[in-house]
């Protein structure tokens, strides 16, 4: 249904209200996030956001702040994909997100 209302003609992701209210409440649907297709969801729309609406990004990349916390078979997939972030959010086009994902994949250690 979001990526419905996504593709809508009037429907505008510079629009920092309509973004949000969108996409963040995909953030907090838990037993939809936790799944293989969710974890690339989020980590779609983060980088699709990145560089347009850091705030609303940063707020999506929440959803993975506790990755070490995580069970295995789930740390590894959430892993992979901050990891994509970092390596696609360049840190001088999006130093928020280059720099909050990298903080949540350092704090593996």
């Amino acid at each position: 249904m979001i990526e419905k209302e996504k593709a809508r003609p009037r429907f505008d992701i510079t629009q920092p209200t309509w973004c949000r209210a969108l996409l963040l409440s995909m953030a907090v649907n838990t037993r939809m996030v936790w799944t293989d297709q969710g974890i690339q969801w989020v980590a779609d729309r983060v980088l699709e956001l990145a560089s347009i609406n850091e705030t609303t990004a940063s707020r999506l990349l929440n959803t993975f702040q506790h990755v070490r916390k995580l069970k295995p078979d789930l740390r590894a997939k959430v892993t992979a994909a901050l990891e994509s972030i970092v390596a696609k959010v360049n840190d001088k086009t999006s130093p928020t997100i280059h720099g909050q994902a990298s903080a949540y994949l350092n704090s593996q250690g």
